[in-house]
């Protein structure tokens, strides 16, 4: 039961920041601001799918697939808003340190191909690995892309809580309210209303 109320505050959350996110892309006519609407629109679409399994099954879903291609495209859209707000210059490539993102990604799919889907878990660490390695260009840069430095450290937040959840055994404290998990979700929903300030400050530098 506590699983459903978690997830249905996310949902939400994530439904007002993207009816904010909608009216000002109407508003400005903004390309980034539409691309935010369709990260929130692709996260609720996962989320609500995870309700509606508990609901009608009275558990988690043991098939995935369906809210992880959602999610992936969640984060794809945020991949594409950072480039339309900071594209990158020639030369970025020569850069070490944003290559320990994917580094980072490959070694905690390994661990959780170990433990569950092969697909889901390859499928999640290519689109999460190519945000991190994004975001950690900008941030090892902060002199020519200060205006998108906030959403970057929002996006990394968000990308550490999502692992942090993961990693978080949730069988051993089950549907408690002391169960840490609910408490890293938690935090990923506070998480969302960030992007939208963060947006704002990167499409009014």
């Amino acid at each position: 039961m506590i699983e459903i109320y978690d997830n249905s505050l996310q949902i939400l959350v994530l439904l007002i920041c993207g009816v904010i996110a909608t009216y000002k892309a109407v508003k400005y006519n903004s390309r980034s601001w539409t691309i935010l609407t369709f990260f929130y629109g692709s996260w609720v679409l996962g989320s609500i799918y995870w309700v509606f399994c508990i609901i009608f099954y009275g558990k988690s879903p043991s098939v995935t697939t369906v809210a992880d291609i959602a999610w992936c495209t969640a984060y794809l859209f945020l991949y594409l808003l950072i480039n339309q707000l900071a594209p990158l210059e020639k030369g970025w490539h020569k850069r070490l340190f944003p290559w320990l993102g994917p580094v980072f990604v490959a070694a905690m799919m390994v661990y959780f191909m170990l433990e569950g889907s092969i697909f889901s878990n390859l499928m999640m660490a290519v689109f999460i690995a190519l945000l991190l390695h994004t975001c950690l260009i900008r941030i090892s840069d902060r002199k020519n892309f200060r205006h998108v430095f906030f959403l970057c450290l929002v996006t990394l937040i968000l990308i550490f809580l999502e692992y942090a959840l993961w990693l978080t055994p949730w069988s051993s404290f089950g549907d408690s309210i002391y169960n840490p998990y609910y408490w890293v979700d938690v935090l990923i929903t506070i998480s969302f209303i960030f992007f939208i300030p963060a947006v704002k400050k990167a499409v009014t530098a």
